[in-house]
């Protein structure tokens, strides 16, 4: 009897990786890709069969590669590049642990060691598509490693390679295989309606309840996700790619996606003083949000109570260990007796929702309930200006908003928004930005994109920028995800089966 050991597969497949991207051998290359995929996956270390036998099957994969390799001669693929002179020494990677996350189907650990302090990555790529490789984060000038791959898709059969770089010199491993499990049922069932609009980044979004944090590709697959008890919402992608994430009304963290908490806070207060629809990070690292205000007032002027609680809003600025470094409050620059309706409106008189910070580090705050957004000094505490109906702006009646979501700059530095409309008065709904003039007080808008009448979301909802020609919207009510062009023609459209807060276009992963 001859064994015919996987060693004999790798030795192969070691001869074949510096010219693996090089017409013909290509596919060969991925001939024995799966070979070992097979091998490994089945977990068969070795293949008991006659000399007879052997020799036929190899004859038979020398005919099946003749037959296919010219076919594939057009396969576009990358071209490897030339090695470096004095790369002749190699870097052994050795004890390759392959381990899967308990909680999360989309995250693999794989764990090894290097026979030398190596800066190392992973490529990683679907077993029967090599085009779609990627690449993992690196991890530098160590000789024990642990890689999380991330950014996958469920239920499929994945390869993957150590590629090891000392100076110049790039070493590459053998090839291993893993295989994801299906999505946990917490994850949401996507609908897709139009996919025809190739995009490169991913759109990351959520699920209210479950709370379920998710990201999606240009194909509406999911990549990756993350489930946490209760509700959840993902308010604020940072610029180094982490995500803040309220939980309920008293907590919020901050995570990466790999994982990793990088910090969590539970606001132990009173009923009273919730926080609520925003996380905003800043350059120091601070968290601001949005919370809660209720106070007293004497309202027997307009056929109130003398005692009577109004509830507004506060700005809370929390330190990276979570203390309070600042607050703001809305009643200190509103009178709730200018409302003639107050009596009406008292229980949530305004309704604050968003956050974002202006270019000159002042802070411009969303009013939903007076269709207005305020730009306030974070030195002073005073307003600076009120932009919208009965504001401090000279502005087109048409570009009044209402209701308005989150407002954000624009790359350019615009003002962008969500105008949602209002019943009886738009019914529509659209994104706005507008040009901002402080020296003059004037408002002008340089992009309307209203969105047709079966598309009116009165609440929540975002909108935003992809590049210089493309808008991503996120409509609550429709529970729709789409990206049209400046024109308002739907690119790319799918449906999520519950509501949801906002939708981000982002990049990459890391």
């Amino acid at each position: 009897m001859i064994f015919i050991k996987q060693e004999r597969i790798n030795h192969l497949s070691a001869y074949l990786k510096p010219i693996r991207f090089s017409k013909p051998y290509r596919f060969l290359y991925q001939i024995i890709t799966k070979i070992k995929f097979i091998n490994n996956t089945l977990q068969i270390n070795r293949w008991s069969v006659s000399q007879q036998n052997r020799t036929h099957f190899f004859l038979l994969c020398f005919f099946i590669i003749i037959l296919i390799l010219p076919a594939c001669q057009d396969d576009e693929m990358p071209p490897s590049p030339p090695p470096e002179p004095g790369c002749q020494d190699t870097v052994l990677v050795n004890n390759v642990i392959i381990t899967p996350h308990d909680r999360n189907v989309l995250r693999i650990d794989v764990e090894f060691e290097t026979s030398e302090s190596a800066d190392i990555y992973i490529n990683y790529w679907l077993a029967d598509n090599m085009n779609e490789m990627k690449r993992s984060v690196l991890s530098s000038n160590l000789s024990a490693h642990k890689i999380t791959l991330i950014n996958m898709l469920s239920a499929s059969d994945y390869v993957f390679q150590t590629v090891a770089m000392v100076d110049s010199c790039e070493y590459f491993g053998d090839l291993y295989s893993f295989t994801t499990e299906a999505l946990p049922a917490a994850v949401p069932q996507i609908t897709h309606h139009n996919l025809s609009y190739n995009f490169e980044g991913y759109i990351l979004a959520h699920t209210n309840l479950p709370g379920t944090v998710f990201v999606l590709d240009s194909r509406g697959r999911v990549v990756w996700y993350e489930v946490f008890d209760g509700i959840a919402q993902v308010h604020t992608l940072s610029e180094k790619n982490t995500l803040a994430v309220m939980l309920g009304s008293l907590n919020y963290l901050e995570m990466d996606f790999f994982g990793n908490v990088l910090r969590e806070h539970e606001y132990n207060v009173d009923h009273n003083d919730l926080i609520h629809h925003e996380l905003l990070q800043n350059d120091e690292d601070d968290m601001l949000t949005l919370g809660v205000n209720a106070q007293n007032f004497d309202l027997s002027s307009v056929g109130g109570g003398t005692n009577d609680q109004v509830i507004a809003d506060n700005i809370i600025q929390f330190a990276p260990d979570g203390t309070e470094k600042w607050r703001w409050n809305l009643l200190d620059h509103a009178n709730p007796l200018d409302d003639p309706n107050i009596l009406l409106n008292r229980t949530d008189w305004t309704h604050s929702n968003a956050l974002a910070y202006d270019t000159d580090g002042h802070l411009l705050l969303s009013i939903r309930n007076f269709n207005q957004i305020w730009k306030i000094n974070t030195q002073t505490d005073d307003v600076i200006w009120r932009l919208g109906i009965n504001g401090d702006f000279t502005m087109d009646a048409d570009d009044h908003f209402y209701r308005q979501h989150a407002i954000h700059l624009t790359p350019d530095g615009d003002l962008m928004l969500y105008d949602n409309g209002a019943n009886s008065i738009r019914e529509t709904s659209r994104a706005i930005i507008f040009d901002i003039d402080e020296n003059n007080m004037i408002a002008t808008t340089n992009l309307k994109i209203e969105l047709p009448e079966d598309f009116y979301s009165d609440r929540q909802s975002n909108c935003m920028m992809i590049g210089e020609d493309r808008v991503l919207f996120a409509n609550s009510i429709q529970r729709a995800i789409f990206i049209t062009n400046l024109t308002g023609t739907f690119l790319w459209h799918v449906e999520l089966p519950d509501s949801f807060y906002r939708a981000y276009y982002m990049e990459n992963f890391y």
